[in-house]
């Protein structure tokens, strides 16, 4: 019996064929594991185009289908960064690029979140307004490419919607804040210069973007994006702990972060 879900990603395209011919069923199997997707999301997370073509003209309503996690095959594509497979599926169910899965996120915050440009590209092209979309937890597919630190799909997200600059997610945290926690220093400097305003907001707990960056920087000495934003917050700024940046620093006793809040 073949085992569909790693026969649609290690066989050849022909190979594949000629199981459907033997077992048309096949197509329609869910994974007996956790994610409960069938052999089409399988396909479409390993970009396997061509088998993603095949396993979708045997079974059509495959390309609507969900995983246990609420994943079309779209989904999965994007995820992986598969741009030419997500193109086949996006003809093969247009509507699948607003669908959200159990967290919220459209195919494009899978995209995102991952650094896949040309993917990213793709998604906006099919649906511009999903780059206003949030997530369960508020957040715009440009709050988690800051977070991951994707510079050139921050500044294409940025393109298309640059008042996502000015969104705050659940928390409260704009964008700004997301690439805090991350440390990437490139990613703060654009989105700092996209909304420079965004250094001096606060979010739920009260922390500039630049308590986040000295915490990070305490941590993981990750300094320059705290010397980035330093002049940019306000003097004696506390959190709602009463905690200033420099306090955030000396937590772990690095000695450079602290030195540069003095």
């Amino acid at each position: 019996m073949v085992d569909w879900h790693d026969f649609v990603v290690c066989r050849s395209v022909e190979a594949v064929k000629d199981a459907i011919s033997n077992d048309p069923d096949g197509v329609k199997q869910p994974t007996a594991g956790r994610l409960g997707g069938l052999p089409l999301h399988r396909a479409a997370y390993g970009g396997r185009t061509e088998t993603v073509r095949l396993l979708y003209e045997a079974y059509p309503e495959s390309a609507r289908a969900t995983d246990n996690d609420g994943y079309l095959p779209l989904h999965r594509a994007a995820y992986g960064g598969r741009a030419e497979t997500a193109r086949l599926l996006l003809e093969a169910y247009p509507d699948g690029v607003k669908a959200k899965d159990n967290d919220g996120y459209l195919p494009l915050h899978k995209a995102a979140i991952n650094g896949h440009a040309e993917t990213v590209r793709l998604l906006l092209e099919a649906h511009p307004d999903g780059v206003k979309a949030t997530d369960n937890y508020g957040q715009l597919p440009l709050h988690v490419a800051a977070g991951a630190g994707h510079t050139e799909v921050i500044g294409l997200l940025l393109k298309a919607y640059p008042q996502g600059a000015k969104a705050k997610d659940a928390l409260g945290g704009l964008p700004l804040h997301r690439a805090a926690y991350g440390g990437r220093t490139e990613t703060v400097r654009l989105l700092y210069e996209a909304y420079p305003e965004s250094a001096r907001a606060t979010d739920n707990d009260g922390y500039l973007p630049i308590h986040i960056a000295a915490d990070v920087a305490s941590l993981y000495g990750q300094t320059e994006a705290v010397r980035l934003l330093r002049d940019s917050y306000p003097d004696e700024a506390k959190d709602y702990f009463g905690g200033l940046p420099a306090h955030k620093a000396a937590i772990n006793v690095h000695t450079e972060s602290a030195r540069l809040l003095r």
